[in-house]
C-alpha cells in the first residue's frame, strides 16, 4: 500500500510539474521567429540527414529499390552522426522523438523487400524529418522544400523533402510524378 501511494504522488507530482516545466524549456529555446535556437553545428549535422534523405526521396521517385536501400542506409549514418547533446530540455525530449522513429523506419526501409513498404516507411521518415527542419531549422546553402501529396498513405496525405521546387512525388513513382504541392520553403 505505501509504494503505490507513493507511486501515485510521484505520478502526480511528475504530471502536475510537466507544463510549466515544458513551457518553460519550450519558451526559452525559441527566438523571435518561433524557431528553436539551436546551434549551428546540430544545424549543419541536420542538413547532412537532409542530403542523405534528398537522395533516398529521388531513388523513390525512379522507383529504384536497390538505390533507395543503399541510400537508406546512408541517410541512417548520418542521423546517427547528429549530436542531441547539443540540444537540451524539451528541445532534446523532442529530438530524441524524431530520432528514434527516423532510425525504426529507415531500417525498415533497409530491412522491407519491396518498393511499396519501402515507400511506407519512408512517409514516416519525411514526417518527422519535415518537422525537424521546421522546428530545429539547418545550415545549408540551398533551399529545401517541402511537399505534400493528399493522396498518399491511402489517401491520408503525406509530406517529404525536395532540393527542387518542381514536385517529383516519391510515393508514386512514375505512375503520378506531379501529384504534391509545396508547402514550406526552408532556406
Amino acid at each position: 500500500m505505501k509504494n503505490r501511494t507513493l507511486s501515485l504522488i510521484a505520478a502526480l507530482l511528475l504530471f502536475g510539474m510537466a507544463p510549466v516545466v515544458a513551457q518553460h524549456d519550450h519558451n526559452a529555446h525559441r527566438n523571435g521567429n518561433g524557431q528553436s535556437e539551436v546551434p549551428d553545428t546540430f544545424k549543419k549535422q541536420l542538413n547532412g540527414v537532409v542530403t542523405e534523405y534528398l537522395v533516398l526521396k529521388d531513388a523513390l521517385v525512379a522507383s529504384d529499390e536497390a538505390k533507395a536501400e543503399a541510400a537508406a542506409k546512408n541517410t541512417l549514418v548520418a542521423l546517427e552522426k547528429v549530436d542531441m547533446n547539443l540540444l537540451g530540455g524539451n528541445e532534446h525530449m523532442k529530438w530524441m522523438g524524431q530520432f528514434k522513429t527516423m532510425e525504426s523506419n529507415l531500417n525498415g526501409i533497409v530491412q522491407m523487400k519491396g518498393i511499396e513498404m519501402k515507400r511506407s516507411h519512408f512517409g514516416v521518415v519525411s514526417e518527422n524529418l519535415s518537422d525537424a527542419v521546421k522546428d530545429f531549422g539547418i545550415v545549408s546553402h540551398q533551399t529545401v522544400y517541402i511537399d505534400y501529396c493528399p493522396m498518399a498513405a491511402n489517401n491520408q496525405g503525406a509530406y517529404w523533402l525536395s532540393a527542387d521546387k518542381e514536385i517529383k512525388n516519391p510515393y508514386y513513382g512514375d505512375k503520378m510524378l506531379k501529384c504534391g504541392e509545396v508547402k514550406y520553403t526552408i532556406n
